[in-house]
């Protein structure tokens, strides 16, 4: 589809104020240890530093954490090695800017996040909304549908951390808007690519980016071809793009763990998480009821509760399937799969997690369908107001934790309620650009949260005269499932009171 001049400027608009709501804070908090970005650090360290895959120093420098492997006495990042092989000339930059003085972890950190996290959040934007315009979808729900998923969707916690979850999401949505291409051979190369490169930053994207792999082979099908043209078919191209990532995972398992289809999953250092992981496939054991119930309505692992607009899913999907059949049962069954997974595995609510961050990978694949429900509310102002309410919920849900602290400890039961906003009511912010500038507690994240509000409720302006109160309308409707938080069960409140005291005693800036 040709994008008028005046709609492009729109899109790098919407990608700059993204861009701007993903860097104004910088929530970094040495004392916590994140179990998560640490490992990731000390790869692109070594890798570096070393020439290995080691992590022995960075853990001798700066410390353990749980997500650790040891085999033959030696430490090793027991995450998919994607996002520190990205990182790793990022890396090396740094410390020739630092000329063999030691780099402070504040700085690798922040740094290492705007490359490997932020920067592809950003990308993702204009990704997403040519995507969506691609389907006919009208530009104002492109719009909307698309800063729902920057700034107010499971997703949005995990773009300003060194952590995969989100960063696989961007690479399969990348998959998909290749896929869309159709039988060309650059684009099968290219969602190759990236449909495999999401399992190497990612394992669990393997589960999510099943269905969307069968819908790359049927996009790009020919219903005629031959033995002999067999290497020109875009098929062979798919998977001469998956080709470079696999075999950059098994080659990293080889060498850490003496066998390419050993993770570090099956060295834990921590043994909780090696008898965890023992159980079932990696870890996934029979689906639960109360785990499913508790990743979509949880308190603190809800996909409702962070992103409340995502309860309209399924009727964005009734909605694709009226013009995109193929691509409305990849959707379902991707989104399926992703409940199964989250239903079904054994550490589903452990860890410290903004909403159910195991599947996170497939935000994108579950935000999708939303812009249908959008663009179909555009012609009614009646149905606009309500799903503007549910975007706005999303965002003060999603976004208000991202700003603040984007890691909600699991002995937190509801974390919005006993953690986030006390934070903010007691005027704890962390390093942003509101505090450089001086803007006094809890004021300086407010710019960020009004910037995604704003952003989300643009598409009121298709109700023409009607639009302030549609506006008014849709913040009306979004109290109701901010203020639902209070209704949700806070198990254990006293145990909280600890873990927010533990926070507040390691918060920085001082």
């Amino acid at each position: 589809m040709v994008i008028a001049p005046a709609e492009r400027r729109t899109i790098w608009a919407l990608t700059a104020l993204v861009a701007l709501c993903y860097l104004w804070a910088f929530p970094y908090f040495r004392g916590i240890k994140h179990a998560n970005e640490l490992p990731r650090i000390y790869l692109s360290r070594a890798i570096v530093l070393e020439r290995s895959f080691r992590v022995d120093r960075g853990v001798a420098e700066d410390g353990a954490t749980a997500d650790l492997s040891v085999k033959d006495g030696h430490f090793y990042a027991n995450k998919a090695p994607g996002v520190s092989l990205l990182g790793a000339p990022f890396e090396a930059v740094l410390r020739l800017a630092y000329a063999g003085r030691p780099v402070p972890v504040f700085i690798e950190t922040w740094w290492l996040r705007l490359w490997c996290a932020i920067v592809p959040a950003v990308l993702a934007v204009p990704l997403l909304y040519r995507l969506l315009r691609g389907f006919s979808i009208a530009p104002a729900a492109a719009f909307g549908a698309t800063a729902l998923f920057a700034l107010g969707s499971g997703g949005t916690p995990y773009a300003v951390q060194l952590m995969a979850h989100h960063l696989a999401g961007v690479l399969l949505l990348g998959a998909l808007v290749c896929g869309e291409q159709g039988a060309c051979r650059k684009a099968a190369a290219g969602a190759g690519a990236l449909l495999a490169g999401s399992v190497l930053v990612e394992y669990q994207a393997a589960f999510f980016g099943f269905p969307l792999g069968i819908y790359l082979l049927w996009r790009m099908r020919q219903p005629r071809w031959t033995a002999r043209g067999l290497l020109d078919h875009p098929w062979a191209f798919l998977a001469l793009g998956a080709g470079p990532p696999l075999a950059l995972l098994l080659g990293y398992h080889a060498a850490c763990f003496g066998n390419p289809f050993r993770t570090g999953y099956d060295y834990a250092a921590t043994a909780a998480f090696a008898a965890g992981h023992e159980k079932g496939l990696l870890g996934l054991e029979r689906p639960e009821l109360e785990r499913l119930l508790g990743s979509l309505v949880g308190a603190r692992t809800g996909l409702l509760t962070v992103t409340p607009a995502l309860v309209l899913a399924p009727a964005g999907l009734v909605l694709a399937w009226r013009t995109r059949r193929a691509l409305a049962i990849t959707l379902a069954a991707s989104a399926a799969i992703a409940l199964g997974f989250a239903s079904g595995y054994h550490f589903w609510d452990t860890g410290w997690t903004v909403g159910q961050r195991y599947i996170a990978a497939a935000t994108p694949l579950l935000v999708l369908p939303l812009a249908f429900v959008l663009d179909r509310a555009l012609r009614t102002p009646v149905l606009l107001a309500p799903l503007l309410g549910l975007f706005a919920a999303s965002v003060v849900l999603a976004l208000s934790s991202t700003l603040a602290f984007p890691h909600w400890p699991d002995s937190i039961g509801n974390p919005l309620h006993d953690l986030v906003w006390p934070l903010y009511r007691s005027g704890h912010t962390p390093y942003s650009i509101g505090h450089t500038l001086g803007l006094p507690g809890a004021l300086a994240l407010v710019p960020p949260l009004l910037v995604g509000l704003g952003l989300v409720l643009a598409p009121a302006r298709a109700a023409g005269r009607l639009a302030p109160v549609v506006v008014v309308a849709a913040l009306l409707v979004a109290v109701l499932p901010i203020a639902n938080v209070y209704r949700l069960d806070r198990k254990d409140p006293p145990r909280a009171e600890q873990a927010r005291a533990f926070i507040e005693r390691i918060w920085e800036p001082r």
